[in-house]
C-alpha cells in the first residue's frame, strides 16, 4: 500500500470530514502556532524530520514555498473579499502557509503510523479511512515511507461562499518519493531514489459565524 493508494482512497471518501483549524483571529486564544489544529509539538516534529530536501547541516536546503495569495478569477477575488467582509482577521497568504504545514504532516503521520497524532487532525470517517490502510500494511509487516522533498507552490484554486459557509480549494505541487518494504527492508515499491511530481486540490470549509476558526477538510483530489 503506498502513496497512490493513499490519494485513492482519499479521493473515493469526497467530501471528508476532517477537523482543521485556521491561521485567522489572532485575538482568539483558540489559535495556534499553524492553525489547522497543529500545536508546537507538530511543528517541532515536522521540522526535526529528516526528509529529503529540508536544510541538514552542510546540505541544501527547500526552496522557497511559492505561496499565489490573490484569485486567478473575478469570481475568486470577488469570495475572498466577502470572506474578508465576515471574518478581518483572515489572511489568504496565512491560510496557504498553514494548509501547506498541515498537508505535510497528515502526510507524514499516515506514513510513519503516527496515530496520536493525526486522529485529532481528521475526522472519524476520515481516521478510519488512513486507519483502514495502516493496519493493512502492519498485518503484512510491510513499512511505508514518504520523504516530502517540498512543497514547492501553494495556490487558491477556487473560493466559493454559501451564506456564512467558506470553501476554499488550494491547489499543491509537492515534490516527494516514497518506498514501500516488506519485513526484511526488501523493496517491493517505488524508491527513494524516485523523485514524482504531485498536484493535489485540497477543499477546507469553514462557517465565519462561528466563533472558533476552525477549517474542515472536505475534499482532495489528485490532478
Amino acid at each position: 500500500m503506498n502513496l497512490i493508494l493513499l490519494v485513492f482512497v482519499i479521493v473515493i471518501i469526497w467530501r471528508l470530514n476532517a477537523v482543521l483549524g485556521t491561521g485567522g483571529g489572532t485575538n482568539n486564544k483558540n489559535n495556534d502556532t499553524y492553525g489547522f489544529g497543529l500545536d508546537d509539538r507538530d511543528k517541532n516534529h515536522n521540522k526535526n524530520s529528516h526528509s529529503r530536501g529540508q536544510q541538514t547541516e552542510g546540505g541544501p536546503s527547500r526552496p522557497p514555498l511559492r505561496v499565489v495569495a490573490n484569485g486567478e478569477t473575478p469570481k475568486t477575488a470577488d469570495e475572498l473579499t466577502k470572506i474578508r467582509g465576515l471574518d478581518p482577521s483572515f489572511d489568504a497568504r496565512l491560510f496557504i502557509e498553514n494548509a501547506s504545514t498541515a498537508y505535510e504532516i497528515i502526510l507524514r503521520c499516515f506514513s510513519e503510523h503516527d496515530r496520536k497524532t493525526l486522529k485529532p487532525l481528521v475526522s472519524a470517517e476520515v481516521y478510519q479511512g488512513f486507519d483502514q490502510v495502516m493496519k493493512s500494511r502492519e498485518q503484512e509487516g510491510h513499512t511505508l515511507r514518504t520523504e516530502i522533498i517540498s512543497v514547492d507552490r501553494a495556490e487558491i484554486a477556487d473560493v466559493e461562499l454559501e451564506g456564512s459557509l467558506a470553501r476554499i480549494t488550494i491547489n499543491f505541487e509537492v515534490s516527494l518519493a516514497s518506498a514501500l518494504t516488506d519485513s526484511a527492508g526488501e523493496l517491493l515499491e517505488g524508491g527513494l531514489e524516485n523523485i514524482n511530481k504531485n498536484n493535489d486540490l485540497w477543499s477546507f470549509e469553514r462557517d465565519l459565524k462561528k466563533k472558533t476558526p476552525i477549517w474542515v477538510l472536505v475534499a482532495t483530489e489528485s490532478v
